[in-house]
């Protein structure tokens, strides 16, 4: 009877729940040790692991998401680069990188990666629609810089840096380039990631974007967006979603749940379309 078992389970837990609370809260040291073994066991899951625990394991991931014989990859916050050149060594083939960034600081060593392929760069931010915007980041070139006011706990107040950069969309980039398919879309744009999508409603639309990753975590506290929001309008176009976990392991979601809803750190999720 195991229905019967897990509720004499949960009713037992319950009982015993406010003597092991008043025992594990005791001290302050104590409940630190909870909190760390709370966000390691999040991270085992994959739920703030982007926050730079498996730079290679989303790099394994994104490159079997990649089918394409000469693929069309558009990065967009490339920052330094380190994304594009880390996914393209593990494509192992020609690809054509189109590379989205807007701090000046940055460009310089985007025009000196070294990719198999070609790549382009676009100065710029994408947002859901064109026109200016202003970048905040702790320094010049942060890579926590957004066009959001950073409030959250995670980077806390960064304003060092502010300047005004141009706003493009993804579709702009695609009419602009002639990508008739992007074959995978990078998003990382902290906090700005939904407008982005917003931005390409006529290639989700058409069916011309095949694959995709996004960052989802304490920046969206900052532009006030759910992972919900992210969850209908993505499987609303076809797209099967997953959370990536260090090692590139996928854990696939069959079904929109509150546990992703996760702000602590940034979380990587993969969409493939159907």
């Amino acid at each position: 009877m195991p229905q019967l078992n897990e509720y004499r389970m949960a009713g037992l837990a319950k009982r015993i729940t406010p003597r092991v609370s008043n025992l594990v809260l005791r001290g302050s040291r104590s409940q630190r040790a909870i909190r760390l073994l709370e966000i390691y066991l999040g991270i085992l899951q994959g739920k703030g692991a982007a926050s730079a625990w498996s730079r290679e394991g989303e790099a394994i991931a994104v490159s079997r998401a990649i089918s394409a014989r000469e693929p069309v990859v558009l990065d967009i916050g490339a920052a330094i680069g380190d994304w594009s050149e880390l996914t393209s060594a593990y494509v192992a083939r020609p690809a054509r990188f189109i590379l989205v960034e807007p701090s000046p600081v940055n460009w310089p060593k985007l025009e000196r990666l070294r990719i198999d392929g070609c790549v382009e760069l676009v100065r710029g931010a994408c947002s859901a629609e064109e026109g200016t915007g202003s970048l905040k980041g702790a320094f010049a070139g942060a890579g926590s810089a957004s066009l959001f006011d950073r409030r959250d706990s995670f980077i806390g107040d960064a304003r060092a840096s502010v300047f005004e950069v141009p706003l493009t969309t993804v579709s702009r980039i695609a009419s602009d380039y002639g990508l008739h398919t992007i074959d995978f879309l990078k998003v990382d744009v902290e906090g700005a990631e939904l407008d982005v999508f917003r931005g390409a409603a006529p290639l989700f639309g058409d069916r011309r974007i095949k694959a995709l990753s996004f960052e989802f975590g304490s920046g969206q506290v900052n532009s006030r967006a759910f992972f919900r929001d992210f969850w209908d309008l993505l499987t609303g176009h076809g797209f099967e979603l997953s959370c990536i976990a260090p090692g590139g392991r996928l854990i696939a979601l069959t079904a929109y749940d509150e546990g992703y809803e996760y702000f602590r750190g940034v979380t990587n999720f993969l969409g493939i379309l159907r």
